[in-house]
């Protein structure tokens, strides 16, 4: 074996290598992701849904409860790796801007403009 050969099958090697190391595993980003709880004592029902998914695009059917559930939004979402951002309306007028990261068990991030962390477990449906 010449030295050039051997020197191209190292750097084949290498290259290899370093791909398979470069590589992260992607997070699954289509899911539902709720904290939706009914209280039996006061006959509320509390927490926010999230169920992303794609149709061509990254689509978010969200839904929030305060005692009460509101109608869900379906908008569109800004996916990029394990970020999301999309933009819903508000409970009582204007608009409000979800920005967050999502793992293999949760979807966890903020309004903008809120300091309250909103972690939401990947899981089934409320309304399953």
């Amino acid at each position: 074996m010449s030295l050039q050969n051997i020197i191209k099958s190292v750097v084949l090697g290498l290259a290899l290598a370093s791909a398979g190391i470069a590589e992260q595993p992607k997070v699954h980003v289509p899911g539902i992701y709720s904290s939706l709880d009914f209280n039996d004592e006061a006959g509320d029902l509390n927490g926010i849904e999230v169920f992303i998914f794609f149709a061509g695009e990254h689509m978010v059917l969200y839904q929030e409860s305060v005692g009460e559930p509101v109608n869900p939004s379906l908008v569109k979402a800004k996916v990029n790796g394990d970020s999301i951002q999309f933009t819903v309306p508000g409970i009582g007028g204007g608009k409000r801007t979800f920005k967050g990261t999502i793992t293999k068990s949760h979807l966890v991030g903020k309004f903008v403009g809120s300091n309250e962390t909103i972690k939401l477990p990947r899981k089934n449906s409320y309304w399953q």
